[in-house]
């Protein structure tokens, strides 16, 4: 079993790494908070798969398709919250409806952001390990955004990461960061000092990390501000871990979440 259990039945992510396979992972991950996740997912057909490298006019990216072929069809049960239509039915109809002129060149699309969150995800090769990981991006008809994440298969235990581990807390405290102030870099050091490890899919966008009985999760725009969540098994935790970050980087507090008890 890749996860253990520790205070307040709050299950931590402890044994994968790099070199396993994300996907089973990421699964298994998700599953150790809801069992039927698993049994719920649905994998792409051959033929939409076949479909969409027609569409794109080029081979699926390799993590990309190992995704697809694992829940393509309906990831939704992983995915549901993560702000972003990942489904391969919403992908084949963005590239339909998307002229070849307005697709970012070189990259590929995986999504779209709902709520106005960023307009498209895609993929792109780095020019600095083109045989590597694609990063994952956001883009404007044929325009590069910002990179949003060191790889696919990074942002999303990221995302799974916010979904299911951080929010089992029952108290969380969110900080907002101001890139005249802090830095992600800054951040990481003050996360460590204060007892935090990070997890492997953590990057230069996103930290993800744990101490005993907590989580934490930073979070720096590539234009500006950012936000530091910090969750804890009760509001003490919670409350003593923020106010030592608080005071190594000087944020400013913006709320405090609590998860309602379980009747």
């Amino acid at each position: 079993m890749r996860f253990t259990q520790t205070a307040a039945r709050t299950l931590r992510f402890v044994g994968a790494s790099p070199e396993g396979d994300w996907c089973d992972d990421l699964v298994d991950y998700a599953a150790s908070f809801d069992p039927t996740i698993p049994a719920r997912l649905v994998p792409a057909s051959a033929a939409d798969l076949a479909e969409l490298e027609r569409l794109a006019g080029a081979p699926i990216p390799p993590s990309y398709r190992r995704f697809l072929e694992r829940m393509g069809g309906d990831p939704t049960p992983i995915t549901g919250e993560f702000r972003a239509r990942l489904e391969l039915s919403e992908v084949l109809d963005l590239y339909r409806d998307t002229p070849l002129e307005e697709r970012p060149p070189g990259a590929f699309l995986v999504g779209f952001g709902v709520m106005s969150v960023y307009p498209e995800l895609a993929l792109r090769p780095l020019p600095t390990d083109p045989e590597g990981e694609w990063q994952l991006v956001t883009s404007d008809e044929a325009q590069i955004v910002d990179p949003i994440a060191r790889s696919f298969p990074g942002w999303l235990l990221q995302q799974t990461f916010l979904r299911f581990e951080l929010e089992a807390y029952p108290v969380r405290q969110r900080y907002g960061l101001s890139r005249g102030r802090q830095t992600l870099e800054r951040a990481k050091k003050a996360a460590l000092e204060a007892g935090f490890a990070p997890y492997y899919f953590s990057d230069g966008y996103t930290y993800c990390g744990w101490a005993q009985g907590a989580g934490l999760a930073i979070h720096m725009l590539q234009g500006g501000s950012g936000w530091l969540v910090v969750g804890g098994v009760d509001a003490g935790r919670a409350a003593r871990l923020g106010e030592r970050l608080e005071a190594a980087l000087g944020l400013q507090f913006q709320e405090k979440l609590v998860t309602p008890r379980e009747v």
